[in-house]
């Protein structure tokens, strides 16, 4: 399915993250039929095909893959003994679990960091989308763009839904509201600058970091909702690299040095301000069982890993940019970046 670039994308990101917000039964959602303990590869499909029909339709999306497959006025007809039901599952949780409330309450803290994470990629994706209508970028550069919006949207409830079970009081949260001022580039130099720092470089830091997380997880539902997020953090890395190149093969040798400038600052540290992470200063061994490690971890991955592995990449992309018109399937970042990304989580979390 290709997207056409008159869609007004944005507008009905926004709607739906508005329905989000508002729909009732938020543990219901995010966990699924299956319960508290995840939920199926079946039922994941069969939420993005409906939503690739609707997106198709022109219309909302009926909360882009949620990982039940329920629209929002399904899911504000399900039972109240339903999430009755998940809420005294989460209770009882709570109750036998060995983890002190120090520990449950650093496990709500890190999920709802990582969810306001989440929610601001959303909006980055949506100013992404418009820049790239704005120059005229391929069909499925924008097509990507919407689906890693929608991704987001997600990967943030369900971070909300982790913080819900682990607050020691049985709080039920909501995705916060994050606010990000961003103008629209209309010009490719000042489109690629972003690109580079929250695409090429933070999309693929958020790759290895969910790795790091997933791979030291114990818990079920944690573990399931930390793959999903690797493997589509994954697949928006991608789409950056391939959206860089798209870029630097239609303006020249100019864009390719900046780009190429822009990411050897990002690796030295010069653009590199203040950035929220996973975990706080106080950090607790016993919960990277739970999902959440520490700062220091987040550091190490960014400055070992990414460093690294960002070289890689923009090697193999100054390696093709001059010999090749642009076509992604003479590219392979794909192989790339799952190497390192299975390397990290100890397992084949992304396959061929």
């Amino acid at each position: 399915m290709q997207l056409s670039q008159d869609m007004p994308a944005p507008s009905r990101l926004q709607q739906v993250g508005m329905q989000i917000q508002q729909a009732p039964r938020r543990l219901q959602q995010a966990l699924g039929s299956s319960g508290y303990l995840g939920w199926g590869a079946e039922q994941r499909q069969g939420s993005r095909e409906q939503s690739q029909v609707a997106m198709q339709a022109q219309e909302a999306p009926t909360l882009e893959r949620a990982v039940s497959g329920q629209s929002v006025e399904q899911m504000q007809k399900l039972d109240r003994s339903q999430s009755m039901e998940i809420k005294e599952q989460f209770q009882m949780w709570r109750t036998t679990s060995d983890l002190s409330p120090a520990a449950l309450l650093r496990l709500r803290d890190g999920w709802l960091a990582q969810a306001r994470g989440e929610q601001a990629s959303v909006l980055g994706f949506e100013n992404h989308y418009e820049e790239l209508k704005k120059l005229e970028a391929p069909a499925h550069l924008l097509d990507h763009a919407v689906a890693a919006a929608h991704d987001e949207l997600r990967h943030a409830q369900m971070c909300v839904t982790l913080a819900s079970r682990f607050d020691p009081d049985g709080k039920e949260f909501e995705v916060p509201d994050v606010e990000r001022k961003m103008e629209v580039s209309d010009t490719m130099e000042s489109m690629i600058t972003k690109l580079a720092c929250e695409g090429c470089w933070g999309e693929m830091v958020g790759t290895l970091v969910a790795a790091r997380q997933f791979q030291t997880t114990k818990d079920p539902q944690v573990c399931e909702i930390l793959q999903t997020i690797t493997r589509e953090e994954f697949q928006h890395c991608l789409s950056a690299w391939n959206t860089a190149a798209w870029a630097i093969n239609k303006s020249g040798a100019p864009l390719r040095e900046h780009f190429k400038l822009t990411l050897e600052k990002l690796k030295s540290g010069v653009l590199m301000g203040p950035s929220s992470r996973t975990s706080g200063p106080a950090h607790m061994p016993e919960v990277e069982r739970y999902g959440i490690i520490s700062s220091e971890t987040h550091d190490e991955i960014e400055k070992t890993e990414g460093s690294a592995l960002v070289s890689n990449l923009l090697a193999h992309l100054l390696e093709h940019s001059e010999t090749i018109p642009f076509d992604e399937t003479c590219l392979d970042f794909r192989t790339i970046v799952m190497q390192v990304t299975n390397r990290i989580a100890r397992t084949d979390v992304i396959h061929d």
